[in-house]
């Protein structure tokens, strides 16, 4: 910010509660510290079920999902994604995870252990303790979960009682209702598809 008086840029104070000079003195706007948190299987589930729906194909851009939910806000720390374990997942998944990592993304991997059903609860609860972390540290105002999965209300809840503010993104078709109504924000990611999926230009019959 310039200095309404000689034109230099101002400074903030220790607190970055105001910028100084010249004997000014403006209040700053700090801008809101968001992290977000993805779990993979649900969104991928969401994506396909979608593209189904509009006999469309392509695929979906995770940091353009990234870029549109944080907007002019601070991301706190990289976006964490959350899935099941690789050897499980196969090959393919072990390639995308590392393009994932490239791209600024960090990976929590769910044990490999018992049916399918209870590797995905693990991963619900990798991310339950990931949010509990982030809430004892203080290291956000605005949590972002990327899913649709009503196993995320306890820890909805537990955000909010610490009064951080919670928004919940996912696709139409698989929002859970207690999930969408507990959040202080719901994001239909339906809405920016054309911006978060590279489509590949035809029509499915």
């Amino acid at each position: 910010m310039k200095c309404p008086n000689c034109g230099k840029e101002m400074k903030y104070n220790r607190n970055g509660e105001y910028y100084f000079c010249c004997g000014w003195q403006i209040v700053a706007t700090q801008p809101k510290r968001v992290m977000i948190f993805i779990d993979k299987a649900n969104l991928d589930m969401g994506a396909q079920r979608f593209k189904d729906e509009i006999h469309r194909e392509g695929w979906l851009e995770l940091d353009k999902v990234v870029q549109k939910l944080v907007g002019g806000r601070l991301l706190a720390s990289k976006p964490l994604v959350f899935q099941a374990d690789p050897e499980y997942l196969g090959t393919e998944a072990e390639f995308e995870a590392e393009k994932m990592e490239k791209k600024g993304f960090e990976l929590r991997w769910g044990v490999l252990r018992g049916s399918k059903k209870k590797r995905e609860k693990m991963v619900d609860t990798l991310l339950a303790l990931e949010i509990s972390k982030a809430i004892t540290k203080q290291t956000c105002d605005v949590i972002i979960i990327v899913s649709g999965d009503a196993d995320h209300v306890p820890a909805v809840r537990q955000a909010k009682k610490a009064k951080i503010n919670v928004e919940v993104a996912s696709f139409e078709n698989c929002i859970s209702q207690d999930l969408r109504l507990v959040a202080d924000k719901f994001v239909p990611l339906d809405g920016l598809a054309q911006d978060i999926f590279d489509w590949i230009e035809k029509y499915l019959g």
